[in-house]
């Protein structure tokens, strides 16, 4: 995957000129001459920093690389705005991957968390794109939601039929198998209503029909309790015969990875 161009942070490539708005201009350029005004004793409030932060972010949100390249001269990379956001926080919101690249170059943090716990691998997701989310998780990105949220998403999008975030999930590596508050997974959820392509596609992204929820009720009992044929048929061996528990498929799955080792 290092060598895979797409999720490559080596070359990057800033866009030629952009027309700016005169007033966030001068904004920024009075910013710039305050802060280069201020003497090393004179130490800036928390107040000031998030300032340069929001204004660093809305250089991301107009993709203008000029005028965030003044303003990295004189605040943190990693400062945040009033919510938590550093300039990374906004290129993985809005799906910016060029603007991205160029803060990781620039030695950004990218496992902070904002004030809502999103890093910017769980704002990549939330934008479907994969393609940010495996060069975070190659570079060690990480989700630092609560378990049983992540359950709850993963259980939202699989209502929806929502693929693509199913798979920026999953290269995120996340338990696909995570459950929500009544511990119903994604499967339950598909099963339930007798979806076998994202059964199809489930299975495809690593979970499996094995978790129990609340009431004990499997996603494999709960397609033989309504006869779903076609969706038993995805479980077919593996899950109705081989691997019956997920204590049992977690030894099997155990025992790949150390062969693979």
């Amino acid at each position: 995957m290092q060598n895979d161009p797409l999720v490559s942070v080596t070359n990057v490539e800033v866009l030629g000129p952009k027309t700016r708005n005169r007033d966030f201009l001068k904004c920024v350029g009075d910013l710039i001459g305050s802060r280069l005004g201020k003497t090393k004793r004179n130490k800036e409030t928390d107040f000031g920093n998030k300032a340069y932060a929001y204004f660093a972010c809305k250089c991301v949100a107009n993709n203008d690389f000029v005028s965030l390249q003044e303003l990295l001269k004189v605040v943190d990379i990693d400062t945040s705005d009033y919510n938590g956001q550093t300039p990374i926080h906004r290129a993985c919101e809005m799906g910016n991957i060029g603007m991205m690249k160029y803060l990781i170059t620039k030695g950004c943090s990218y496992n902070l968390a904002d004030v809502q716990g999103n890093t910017p691998m769980t704002l990549a997701i939330m934008n479907n794109d994969v393609i940010m989310v495996r060069t975070l998780q190659m570079l060690g990105g990480a989700v630092y939601l609560e378990s049983v949220r992540i359950g709850m998403e993963l259980c939202k999008a699989t209502q929806a039929r929502d693929y693509r975030k199913l798979q920026a999930w999953f290269f995120a590596g996340v338990d696909m198998d995570q459950g929500d508050y009544n511990g119903r997974t994604a499967m339950h959820t598909a099963v339930r209503n007798r979806d076998a392509m994202t059964v199809s596609r489930l299975l495809e992204y690593g979970a499996t029909p094995l978790e129990e929820d609340t009431w004990g009720w499997t996603a494999l009992a709960e397609a033989k309790k309504h006869h779903l044929t076609d969706i038993l048929m995805l479980f077919h061996p593996l899950f109705t015969e081989k691997f019956t528990t997920k204590h049992l498929y977690q030894l099997y799955k155990s025992g790949m990875d150390d062969a693979l080792e």
